[in-house]
This record gives structure tokens, C-alpha cells and sequence, in this order.
């Protein structure tokens, strides 16, 4: 019962979501860079998985591939906000620069 639970998508995006929700309340609460929600969130869904021995790709990854495939339009979103900021990305180039890892072309 409890493993065919696990593999419903629904319990990836639900578990997702909720450490998500904790996550953010935490960082309100804190209010410092080390309570970032993605960082909680990866940490707090390792433990999960880790304590239950649960495998990633039958438990969260059924239902993070749909979250996976809504983000892809998110992030097209975010050009328009990144167009009609465009002199502030200019004036601060070299900063934004220095903030991107590079990545090799063999991992594209």
C-alpha cells in the first residue's frame, strides 16, 4: 500500500511543495541567506528520501517531472520583467558576471 503510494506523482509534487511552503515560512522567520528555501528544500527531501529509503526516481522525480516540465515556461516569463530591465542589467554587467558559474559546452 505505502509503495504504491510513493509513486504516484502526486506524492513527488505534494512533497515538493509543502517542504517548500516550511522552507519559506523558515526564511521568514530567519531572515538570513543560509535559510534559503531551495537549500532547505533540497536538504529537507534528501533526509526524506534518505530516512525512508525511498528511490528518488520512483518516488519524487514521478511527480517533479511535472513540475520540471512548468518551469520551462516560467522561465521563458521571465524574459519580458528581463527586457524592461535591460539598463540595469547593463549598468550591472560585471556584477552579474561574477554571480554565473560558466559552464563547460560538454554539459549542454
Amino acid at each position: 500500500m505505502m509503495d504504491s503510494l510513493v509513486s504516484t506523482p502526486l506524492f513527488g509534487i505534494f512533497t515538493t511543495l509543502a517542504i517548500w511552503l516550511v522552507a519559506r515560512r523558515i526564511r521568514a522567520a530567519a531572515g538570513t541567506p543560509v535559510t534559503d528555501p531551495v537549500l532547505i528544500s533540497v536538504a529537507a527531501i534528501i533526509l526524506l528520501l534518505t530516512a525512508g529509503g525511498l528511490d528518488y526516481e520512483r518516488t519524487c522525480n514521478v511527480g517533479g517531472r511535472y513540475l520540471t516540465f512548468l518551469l520551462g515556461p516560467a522561465v521563458v516569463a521571465l524574459a519580458v520583467p528581463l527586457y524592461r530591465s535591460i539598463e540595469k542589467v547593463r549598468h550591472n554587467l560585471a556584477a552579474i558576471a561574477a554571480g554565473v558559474r560558466s559552464i563547460p559546452a560538454s554539459r549542454w
